[in-house]
């Protein structure tokens, strides 16, 4: 178990000469004292513009918020920085993550240039604004004892702040992480410096509590700024405001952050918090009591605050992430039985992915099971693009941490084939009433897989002989066995039967090339059909030696014996090579089948141009994974024992 840090005063930045993104920048604006309100707005008078640009905000949208948004305060230099009002949720953590043995060392994008540091360690923030505003002091570890060690529930809950948190900032190039990177991946140094971030730090700490009596405070729109960095670090989130349970704290942790990032609350005439309805609730707004809360465009009735959060938060450093699965069905991604994971990155981002299936199949996408921010569409098609079902289940409130009707399930009984599915982000409901749209619902999703193979006939019966005993059985692959098989066309060589488990045996009775069809059906009474040629050839009987000239009369000499000696008498038949055709094959898929000949003894097989991806074996054997469809010629030579050989080709399909 890792203990938590001690961090002493002066032990970390105090202790450290004041760099120029620490030192605490210039007052261009001096107000004496922390201020909010109508106050504010007398206290900045003729100040009012400027303070405004340097906050980002216009001059009138600056006097209005101040007016309405209690929760907006003025440092003594005019710079806006937000404290939340305490509002302790309670915990509920039944979708947290097992396992979190390694709580304290989780990245969501390990190598990003830019990160937000969730600090459940400690920190002393000495030199930097807070300490300026509410003198020294050590904020300590979270913690739910007085045991200096992280419990096992602590670890948990952890955990569950990251998932949250990062499943919020999944749309970015950044990396939420619970390992502290080093001051130098969150300060940034100068305007050149591209490897920075911020520090939320969440703890039970009673330091600045005690004044504000607040569930979090964090500077607006520091995020990135190259002055005087440090100075504005870090954002806050106090358990005794907020309390200890991972969905509470994480939508503080990813409120607060926001605010870092240029955004404001969003809320209404009533309240500068918008608390959200039905499933759904805005980040910026208060996301504690909501299963669904994500970054918001203030689209519902009565939005005092109509910013894009997601364009603000592109423009002030993290970048929106490059796709990772394609958006049109001509570049699906091939996938296979099993999980896959994907991302919905922006509203316009449809996953696109394609499959084979015969039979039951299932499609499922579940999107994050605690804090995901993601309302999934699922759509199945056939390989021309055209719908099989789209499944979009209405979203509704279970708890303040769980929603039904985000996922997407569908279970079909498809015939053998290539299909298409997609998977996209979507509203449900009015906007303006009850419901919310696509523009928050991103972020990752697994999508699995769970069907049976497609059924294929995979070999042709070998030859056989007339008035000779003969047993082969047919063979498949894929559906769902046990299989039953019949004829149901053509017919089979007088003296044979077709069992219904696919045995071919009798006594043939008459030469010749026998075509017929035949019919394998699973066991969930998918079916397919392949033609079949069955030759059956004529009993062998050597050739006759030639007797020679007649004999000689008595009295005439004997011949005498030629000089090379004896001549040795003709072998045997030419090979017969009596597969006719292949069976079909489906790319990326195992296959095999035996070719069949009839010599003299033992046959041994060489193929010319095989089909890329398969191989001719000596025994007959083609085998392999094909890997390009088409239609191939496959050029087969036997050769028996004796020396004698024969060439065929071949025709084989490769299915997509």
């Amino acid at each position: 178990m890792r203990a938590r840090a001690v961090v002493a005063a002066g032990l970390l930045l105090g202790a450290l000469p004041l760099t120029p993104a620490t030192a605490e920048p210039r007052c261009d604006i001096e107000l004496g004292h922390p201020t909010r309100g109508a106050s504010a707005v007398s206290a900045l008078g003729a100040d009012l513009p400027e303070a405004a640009r340097a906050a980002g905000f216009t001059a009138t949208r600056l006097e209005r918020t101040l007016k309405t948004d209690s929760t907006l305060w003025l440092d003594e230099c005019a710079r806006p920085y937000y404290v939340e009002p305490a509002d302790p949720a309670p915990d509920t953590d039944g979708a947290d993550p097992a396992g979190a043995d390694d709580a304290l060392a989780l990245h969501s994008r390990p190598g990003s240039a830019l990160t937000i540091y969730l600090d459940f360690d400690g920190h002393d923030p000495s030199g930097t604004a807070w300490t300026s505003s509410y003198g020294d002091f050590t904020a300590e570890a979270y913690s739910l004892d007085s045991d200096p060690a992280f419990s096992a529930t602590e670890l948990t809950r952890i955990a569950g702040v990251w998932q949250r948190v990062a499943e919020d900032y999944a749309p970015f190039d950044v990396d939420v992480t619970t390992e502290d990177p080093g001051e130098a991946a969150i300060t940034r140094s100068s305007s050149g410096d591209t490897v920075y971030g911020t520090r939320v730090v969440i703890s039970p700490t009673n330091s600045i509590y005690s004044d504000c009596s607040c569930g979090g405070v964090a500077y607006v729109g520091v995020f990135d700024t190259p002055s005087s960095h440090s100075y504005f670090q870090p954002a806050w989130v106090f358990t005794r405001g907020v309390g200890t349970g991972s969905k509470s704290i994480a939508e503080a942790a990813s409120h607060e952050a926001g605010h870092n990032l240029g955004l404001r609350h969003d809320g209404n005439a009533t309240s500068a918090y918008y608390s959200g309805h039905g499933v759904w609730a805005p980040i910026m707004g208060v996301g504690y009591y909501k299963p669904l809360s994500q970054w918001s465009r203030g689209e519902y009735t009565g939005a005092n605050n109509p910013e894009d959060d997601l364009a603000i938060i592109s423009s002030n450093g993290p970048t929106p992430i490059t796709d990772d699965v394609a958006d049109g069905r001509a570049s699906a991604v091939d996938i296979q039985p099993g999980t896959t994971s994907g991302e919905i990155s922006t509203r316009a981002d449809v996953d696109w992915f394609r499959f084979t299936a015969s039979g039951t199949t299932t499609v499922a996408v579940t999107p994050l099971s605690a804090g995901g921010n993601l309302d999934v569409r699922l759509g199945v098609y056939n390989d021309d693009g055209s719908e099989v079902v789209l499944v979009d289940p209405l979203s509704t409130y279970v708890s303040s941490d769980s929603a039904s009707g985000l996922s997407a399930t569908t279970t079909l009984s498809l015939p053998a084939g290539t299909y298409l599915a997609n998977v996209e982000g979507v509203g449900a409901g009015s906007v303006s009433g009850t419901g919310y749209s696509d523009y928050g619902s991103l972020g990752r999703y697994t999508l699995t897989l769970a069907t049976t193979t497609p059924l294929l006939i995979t070999a042709d019966p070998p030859g056989g002989v007339v008035e000779t005993p003969y047993s082969a059985a047919l063979t498949a692959s894929g559906g769902e066995a046990p299989y039953t098989w019949q004829v149901t066309s053509g017919a089979l060589p007088a003296g044979l039967t077709l069992t219904s488990d696919g045995v071919l045996q009798g006594t043939p009775m008459h030469a010749g090339n026998h075509q017929f069809d035949v019919r394998v059906t699973d066991h969930a009474n998918i079916s397919t059909t392949t033609e079949m040629t069955l030759a059956i050839l004529a009993p062998y009987e050597p050739p006759q030696a030639d007797p020679g000239p007649p004999a000689p009369p008595i009295s005439a000499p004997p011949t005498p014996p030629p000089a090379s000696g004896t001549a040795s008498p003709p072998t045997a038949t030419a090979v017969r090579i009596t597969t006719s055709r292949l069976p079909r094959a489906a790319a990326g898929r195992k296959y095999r089948t035996r070719l069949s000949a009839i010599g003299s003894g033992q046959i041994t097989w060489t193929a010319t141009k095989p089909a890329r991806g398969m191989r001719l074996h000596s025994n007959g054997v083609l085998r392999g994974v094909p890997i390009t469809p088409g239609r191939y010629r496959v050029q087969v030579r036997a050769r028996d024992s004796a020396g004698h050989t024969a060439t065929a080709t071949l025709r084989l399909r490769v299915r997509r």
